[in-house]
């Protein structure tokens, strides 16, 4: 049963090859009968995007009081996002917030459960 999960007497095609994530729209990928996550979200304090960030002009804080750790321009009070990739945002990229996606390949194979 090549690139088959069994699960309660069903059978599912795992046809995820090419996972994409671009802030948090992740494609998720079958692999041993569990769903995997095939990227990881862009959040600023993701140590690797942060340096990306702070390279690109931006900085990370995290505001008192808040939760999440946001982009903004360095020494501004904005544009503030929560992630560190997205489409179409103007300021956020002159902070360093790109579109580029991050793109992984796997390659399907037969599995057993």
């Amino acid at each position: 049963m090549d690139g088959c999960c069994m699960s309660s007497g069903r059978r599912a095609r795992a046809h995820f090859e090419v996972g994409l994530c671009l802030g948090r729209s992740c494609a998720p990928s079958c692999g041993n009968c569990a769903v995997e996550d095939m990227t990881e979200d862009h959040k600023p304090n993701n140590e690797d995007e942060m340096r990306r960030v702070e390279a690109s002009g931006g900085e990370v804080r995290r505001l008192d009081g808040e939760v999440p750790h946001r982009v903004f321009l360095r020494g501004k009070m904005y544009p503030g996002l929560a992630m560190t990739r997205a489409i179409g945002d103007t300021i956020g990229t002159s902070a360093g917030v790109s579109s580029t996606p991050t793109v992984r390949s796997f390659e399907a194979s037969a599995m057993t459960c």
